[in-house]
């Protein structure tokens, strides 16, 4: 992800259909020191 790239999704808060998508995304901003911004159900991260 490039400067200023932004990556996004959904179904992060879903936990009954879609567990994994939480435990990805957490790992995911953990591993590369981002920020999670999140909606309702959707999410998103802006590499600095």
């Amino acid at each position: 992800l490039r400067a200023g790239g932004v990556l996004a999704g959904h179904d992060y808060n879903d936990l009954n259909r879609k567990p994994g998508v939480k435990k990805g995304v957490d790992e995911f901003v953990k591993k590369y020191a981002l920020k999670l911004h999140r909606g309702s159900t959707d999410w998103w991260v802006i590499k600095d």
